[in-house]
């Protein structure tokens, strides 16, 4: 599978029990179908930072079309503003793949960790 953006081989990575497909140049992510809703669940149930299901909530997005094309089907792919986070995303709509590029990859994960450790009993301070 090659990079959306600039067409290197992605190499695989795990994270947990996610295989995450990373672009050794660019540093951008691929997620298949239900991946990040994966990464999203090790974090807690809380985090409404992004829906795995993007569709899910129409009101919240604006979609355009991509300039790059689903590196899994191959199929032009739409970028979504997704509600409030500042984040644009390639959303694969034939296999619902998500194409994240380095910066956004990192945010979500900031986010993911930070409420990850919010609903960590061991780091919650006692009152």
């Amino acid at each position: 599978m090659d990079c959306p953006n600039c067409e290197t081989e992605l190499e695989k990575r795990d994270v947990e029990w996610v295989e995450l497909n990373r672009c050794p140049t660019c540093k951008g992510h691929w997620f298949d179908d239900h991946e990040l809703g994966k990464l999203k669940d090790l974090a807690g149930t809380g985090l409404n930072l992004m829906d795995s299901e993007l569709w899910r909530h129409p009101d919240r997005f604006v979609a355009s079309p991509a300039r790059s094309h689903c590196p899994r089907c191959d199929n032009g792919m739409v970028v979504i503003d997704y509600d409030n986070t500042g984040i644009e995303v390639d959303f694969c709509t034939e296999c619902k793949g998500v194409w994240l590029d380095r910066w956004e990859f990192e945010i979500i994960f900031a986010a993911l960790t930070e409420e990850f450790l919010k609903n960590t009993q061991f780091f919650r301070s006692e009152g």
